[in-house]
């Protein structure tokens, strides 16, 4: 009599952690052990999905060999996107750096520049979607390439007068 043992590879469950992210799918896969695996990819507004780690060990996502002998979770690394704009002054100077570009990275603070322009007080940032941005705040926006300066015209109040006295008043506006 001839015994041969069967042997068949243990399955193992995969939690994933999207980490704020969302997946298409399900997030609770089975995986057998030392066999092909594919994991998916989440998304995540105003990040870019980097790679699934385990206790602080990366795990490719596929083309590889399932090593875990044993049920785990799976953590979602991204990092956030970073956006080239650039300023345009309209006119106008900039109080403080000479920056015509900035390198704005999503979700975290930035610091627009003030700006000045003669005749005018400079009233807000607005990038070419037509939404407004104050000076300072957290970058919310992946898809923004261009902010210009908006600005309203400085009203004066002229006083005519003869003789030294007073005859009329006019508001004028800069322009």
């Amino acid at each position: 009599i001839t015994v041969k043992a069967k042997w068949k590879a243990n399955e193992y469950l995969v939690s994933l952690n999207t980490n704020g992210g969302h997946l298409d799918g399900r997030q609770e896969y089975s995986f057998t052990y030392n066999q092909n695996y594919s994991l998916p990819t989440p998304r995540k507004a105003g990040y870019q999905f980097l790679y699934w780690c385990h206790n602080g060990q990366k795990v490719e996502s596929f083309g590889y060999y399932w090593e875990f002998a044993e049920d785990i979770q799976l953590d979602a690394f991204y990092k956030a996107i970073q956006s080239k704009v650039t300023l345009h002054f309209n006119g106008g100077v900039i109080d403080g750096s000479g920056l015509s570009t900035l390198t704005m990275t999503y979700d975290m603070k930035y610091t627009l520049p003030n700006m000045k322009k003669t005749g005018y007080d400079f009233k807000y940032w607005q990038d070419e979607y037509g939404r407004s941005y104050a000076l300072n705040g957290y970058w919310e926006n992946t898809d923004v390439t261009s902010l210009s300066a908006y600005y309203t015209p400085k009203k004066y109040q002229l006083i005519l007068m003869s003789d030294g006295s007073q005859y009329s008043t006019r508001t004028v506006t800069y322009d």
